[in-house]
């Protein structure tokens, strides 16, 4: 659809020596057409998933005929999805359903990540490993960012009190899960609630 919608005006430049503006979600198409037509030395690029948004781009393109606007009928965004796990025993999401489950939702969606957040770090490992088995050649990216919590009971209800931070993940002791995560397939890490700034920096320097 992308390549057919930019025959519409596959006379626009993208040369170094022209500006290029981009529109993410341009809706109705009014504004990209309004400045399609006051700038014709720009190139716009317009992504939208809604096809009467489409089409009202592309009527306008032929109204006014421009030769400065090229439409992606896509979403420009890229598709993560996360899940927080059980913070004890086999590999589950904290709903029940499995980590291979998950991952085949990632790979229907067409996701670009596949993320476990905001649960313990001992859990973590298991999970990319079981997420990376099921994704196999895909290209979807694993990713771990876990808390500082000590382990939440499956009772317990999500923000029902306050919960302390762990005194046993410093720095040094959460890049170190981070290393086994990566080793295990992982290639984005970082922290969810209970690891600070200086978690991350230490993070940034020993997975470098």
């Amino acid at each position: 659809a992308a390549a057919q919608l930019d025959a519409c005006s596959s006379s626009a430049s993208t040369s170094s020596s022209r500006q290029t503006w981009v529109e993410i979600g341009f809706g109705g198409a009014e504004h990209i057409i309004w400045q399609a037509r006051h700038n014709p030395d720009v190139t716009l690029i317009g992504c939208e998933p809604f096809l009467d948004g489409v089409v009202k781009a592309i009527s306008g393109i032929a109204e006014y005929g421009l030769s400065n606007v090229r439409l992606h009928a896509d979403d420009a965004r890229p598709l993560w999805l996360s899940f927080t796990l059980k913070d004890d025993g086999a590999p589950l999401l904290r709903s029940g359903e499995t980590v291979e489950a998950a991952a085949m939702l990632a790979t229907r969606l067409d996701a670009d990540a596949l993320l476990f957040n905001c649960s313990c770090p001992e859990v973590m490992e298991a999970a990319v490993r079981a997420a990376r088995k099921s994704l196999g050649e895909s290209g979807i990216a694993i990713g771990v960012y876990a808390n500082g919590f000590a382990a939440k009971a499956d009772d317990k209800v999500a923000n029902e009190e306050l919960q302390q931070i762990r005194g046993d993940l410093g720095p040094t002791e959460y890049l170190a899960w981070a290393k086994r995560w990566v080793a295990s397939g992982a290639t984005m890490v970082g922290g969810c609630c209970g690891i600070g700034a200086e978690h991350i920096r230490v993070l940034a320097e020993g997975l470098r």
